[in-house]
């Protein structure tokens, strides 16, 4: 199996896809550019109103 590519496993969602490649015994991750972005924003929309909820006890703690 040297120098071949194997797909290990490869997901569908709606607007981006992630695949999962193995190669000489390494594993690689590739996500779709919209993927990347999906993610960011899916963080973003978590930690944004987290870390805003926290500013207030942070600044007049002092």
């Amino acid at each position: 199996m040297t120098g071949r590519t194997k797909v290990s496993l490869l997901f569908f969602f709606p607007y981006f896809w992630i695949l999962f490649l193995r190669q000489k015994g390494q594993f690689f991750v590739h996500i779709s550019k919209s993927g990347l972005k999906a993610l960011y924003y899916k963080a973003l929309a978590h930690f944004l109103p987290t870390l805003l909820s926290t500013m207030p006890n942070l600044i007049f703690s002092r």
